[in-house]
């Protein structure tokens, strides 16, 4: 591929990997079904020391959390019901409004995003982009990624032409750049924002050329996210990098908030989060990249959903997550440990599984729980020790099978030797977007994570 579509796809495909996409996580893949019994450098306990009890799994019912962004739905509506497709965006106060900072676009201002905003209909999704001057009218100087049905945070990119030739990649479930092609059907308006109207039935009709594809695919999630940005054709270069707006459907309430989990006979077992701050639940159970499992990764994304300061950066120093404490979810007995591998360069996958540095804690009735990845030479607990809920473990790093700083979460039944067991996180405030007062919040007593999500400790340890 030559030209300028081939240079896009190579500035694309930089972008995947900066966004998580390319393989990051692989703890808990080979890990599942191996005897958990000691590796190399690695410390056990001994049976027979008597352990802290682990509270019974809870049946999580949250109604009053939930309540608070069915009335968000409800008054927003009408409001987005009512938006006219006119570049002007006046019409679109009191939807939410995501900010990026200015003066981030190498001097250019009508390519610097200054906030974006959607609006999830009942037919179509809007979404709205501001920029510091007058919006661009150059061709495919802006793009945006949605994340609107899959596990990975890109399904579709759309580049906007000023004469209606707009372009779409479609991403695979793995989250790779999969092919390009004219798109018909979005209407884009450029005046003083540009405004975009993607109906489902568009994203319908290039759902069913994925592997992910299926009839109704557009409206069965209810949630969907958006990252804008813009490109200078002349020097073949992303220019800015806009805010991520994500909201709800803005559909009639009530509906599950929350996508669906595999069947499990066991019900969730709930621990408070191992962290402060807030933290993007970047893969799942069951993940499509490395998740067979209950397994969940964590980490911390800026406002654009990015892990790093700087964009594919190779130092570990770049990431939001390095060298953050990670601690104790409760009192527990401290059952494994391994702290002598070393941290690997961001953003390519590191070791193998085995080599993650790590902790599980034996929480009672016959389950522990593995936190992994940290950093080199950090582990402050030794086994068989006795920690209280709060207390340092050591800090999040890159070891092991990782693309980057996270925290890796399971809980292994201990007779099974195997992740076979749901968490739920306690006492939790769970949102869509980066920043701390997002609308769409929901303070919930117990909520099993999905990607895509971000979650916090309603009170800091």
């Amino acid at each position: 591929m030559r030209g300028k579509w081939g240079s896009i796809l190579r500035h694309l495909t930089a972008l995947v990997a900066a966004a998580g996409l390319m393989a990051v996580f692989g703890y808990g893949a080979t890990l599942r079904d191996v005897p958990f019994a000691p590796a190399p450098g690695e410390h056990v306990a001994r049976a027979g020391d008597e352990v802290p009890h682990l509270p019974s799994s809870v049946h999580i019912s949250d109604a009053a959390g939930d309540a608070s962004v069915y009335a968000l739905i409800d008054r927003l509506r009408p409001i987005a019901n009512r938006i006219v497709l006119d570049g002007r965006g006046a019409d679109w106060a009191g939807i939410p409004a995501f900010a990026d900072a200015s003066g981030d676009a190498g001097g250019d201002p009508s390519r610097d995003i200054v906030e974006t905003a959607i609006a999830a209909r009942d037919n179509d999704l809007l979404v709205r982009i501001a920029t510091l001057g007058a919006p661009s009218r150059d061709d495919h100087a802006f793009w945006f990624d949605v994340d609107v049905w899959g596990a990975q945070p890109t399904d579709l990119q759309f580049g906007l032409s000023t004469g209606q030739r707009h372009t779409v990649w479609t991403y695979t479930p793995q989250g790779f750049a999969g092919s390009s092609s004219p798109v018909t059907g979005i209407h884009v308006r450029v005046e003083d924002v540009v405004e975009i109207s993607v109906p489902y039935a568009v994203i319908e009709r290039l759902a069913r050329g994925t592997a992910d594809g299926n009839t109704g695919i557009a409206r069965s999630r209810p949630w969907i996210r958006v990252t804008p940005f813009t490109w200078d054709a002349a020097t073949q270069a992303f220019v800015d990098y806009g805010a991520a707006a994500a909201s709800f459907r803005l559909k009639p309430t009530p509906y599950p908030l929350d996508p669906p989990l595999p069947d499990d006979t066991t019900g969730p077992h709930p621990i408070e989060l191992p962290v402060n701050d807030k933290w993007y639940v970047g893969q799942g159970a069951f993940g499509p990249w490395t998740h067979n499992s209950w397994s969940y990764d964590l980490y911390i994304v800026d406002a654009s959903h990015q892990p790093a300061r700087v964009r594919e950066s190779r130092r570990n120093e770049d990431y939001y997550s390095w060298g953050r404490p990670v601690l104790a979810p409760t009192a527990a007995r401290v059952y494994r440990t391994h702290d002598g591998s070393s941290d690997g360069t961001p953003p390519s996958r590191g070791g193998s599984s085995g080599e993650a540095n790590h902790v599980y804690l034996e929480l009672g009735g016959g389950l522990a729980l593995g936190l992994v990845h940290f950093q080199q030479g950090t582990i402050r607990v030794g086994v068989a020790a006795s920690v209280q809920g709060g207390s340092v473990l050591g800090m999040v790093g890159n070891s092991g099978a990782s693309a980057w700083p996270h925290l890796h979460l399971d809980m292994w039944q201990l007779e099974q030797r195997r992740v076979v067991v749901p968490l739920a996180l306690a006492n939790v405030r769970v949102s869509l977007n980066s920043r701390l007062d997002d609308p769409w919040s929901r303070d919930l007593r117990a909520w099993e994570p999905r990607d895509g999500f971000f979650v916090e400790r309603l009170a800091a340890f």
